[in-house]
């Protein structure tokens, strides 16, 4: 297990000026992160709200209405949860393992094939979140660092697949492209950590730490350029890649200094997604200094020019895409109430949606009852059988 330490000691040492894409000559700036702390998902016949890290979760069952709620166990990385099932890969007795149990269950945990974060196919990596695919034992992880790397390939997702036995164990990496693979594998030293970074486009960074899930895939999110993999639970289907932003290869590749393009992106309780993004003028730097020149004009009952330009600056442009056939539309925003068409530079804005399928702007970031709340606990004596997913294996 030394070597699953030394991974989460890079992850505490992990250079965030880096991950974020930021240009060596702009060091002195204020390094700009992917901010969407409440997340929306989908979760087969759940709708549930997490945080970021996923260290919590609230569950609202489509039929029944009841709430549950879940918390990281001991020496989890993460957890997921899918019809009923929560998924996580954490520490066992020193030893990793994929860990399984139904909302009312104990945890059953069964082996990976991993040596020194190596699998047997040769491909490197911790599956830090685990999420079940429609297709029994198959699994799609993601680890935005240090990632999953195959000789000198690499991504920040993969699928796994649960043998026969139970066993976990890597099936291959999930590619992301534009015109070229964006990871590459980066040999941090002989015989060490090897991590993926996306030094060749480095204007897609960040990317947000966790996918987006809808009913039917999943939504890997460029932060800083507004792209988006959309990836189909259906093998038989080809990954999608959609460009919401305008752009340019200077753009994509971080020559061409630009802020984060997306102000928020959420899947949407009609399993759609619903993005935020800042209009063209407010992507580049020389237009950056034209925001602050105008950040302070007074409100203008007329149509000045003043007036013409803040509103532009302020803009907001919504598009909603169909992860089915990456159909790209502006949505009706009666559609979604509270939904503003506007928002202000130097002011925080986001968006989610709350378990009643409810828009929230700006609203304060969820967060798991205390101790003494209300709250759904595991039952520790039996699980019911009904509850119990059907792709546990027993040894």
């Amino acid at each position: 297990m030394k070597h699953f330490k030394s991974i989460l000691v890079l992850l505490l040492c992990w250079n965030p000026a880096r991950a974020a894409g930021a240009n060596p000559a702009e060091s002195g700036k204020e390094v700009r992160v992917a901010d969407q702390p409440t997340v929306f998902q989908w979760a087969g016949d759940q709708f549930i709200v997490t945080n970021s890290t996923q260290s919590w979760i609230k569950a609202k069952d489509h039929l029944s209405g009841k709430i549950s709620i879940l918390k990281l166990s001991d020496g989890a990385m993460g957890q997921t949860l899918w019809n009923g099932v929560v998924t996580s890969f954490r520490l066992v007795n020193q030893r990793t393992a994929l860990s399984r149990r139904a909302l009312q269950g104990t945890w059953r945990d069964y082996p990976t094939i991993l040596d020194r974060g190596i699998g047997s196919n040769g491909m490197r990596g911790y599956p830090f979140l685990l999420f079940e695919s429609s297709k029994e034992g198959r699994f799609f992880s993601y680890s935005r660092m240090p990632g999953f790397v195959l000789g000198e390939e690499s991504s920040i997702c993969s699928w796994w697949k649960q043998g026969p036995n139970g066993t976990l164990e890597p099936d291959d990496l999930i590619h992301l492209e534009l015109e070229y693979p964006i990871f590459l594998a980066e040999h941090l030293a002989p015989n060490a950590t090897t991590i993926a970074t996306s030094n060749r486009y480095l204007g897609l960074e960040p990317f947000l730490d966790y996918p987006l899930r809808f009913s039917g895939g999943f939504v890997v999110v460029s932060w800083g350029a507004g792209v988006i993999w959309i990836i189909s639970d259906d093998p038989t289907v080809s990954n999608r890649t959609i460009k919401l932003a305008a752009s340019d290869q200077g753009f994509f590749s971080g020559k061409k200094r630009h802020n984060p393009a997306l102000l928020g992106i959420q899947v949407t309780p009609n399993n759609r997604i619903l993005a935020a993004l800042r209009s063209d003028v407010l992507l580049y730097e020389g237009l950056e200094e034209g925001e602050k020149g105008f950040k302070n004009v007074p409100a203008c009952k007329d149509e000045s020019e003043s007036a013409q330009k803040t509103k532009e600056l302020h803009k907001i442009l919504w598009k909603e895409i169909d992860p089915s056939d990456g159909n790209i539309t502006e949505p009706d925003l009666l559609n979604y109430p509270g939904a503003p068409a506007a928002f202000i530079p130097d002011e925080p804005f986001r968006f989610s949606f709350d378990l009643n399928g409810v828009i929230v702007i700006n609203g304060r970031e969820e967060r798991p009852p205390e101790a003494g709340e209300d709250a759904e606990k595991p039952n520790k004596e039996k699980a019911s059988e009904a509850m119990k997913p059907k792709n546990l294996k027993t040894k």
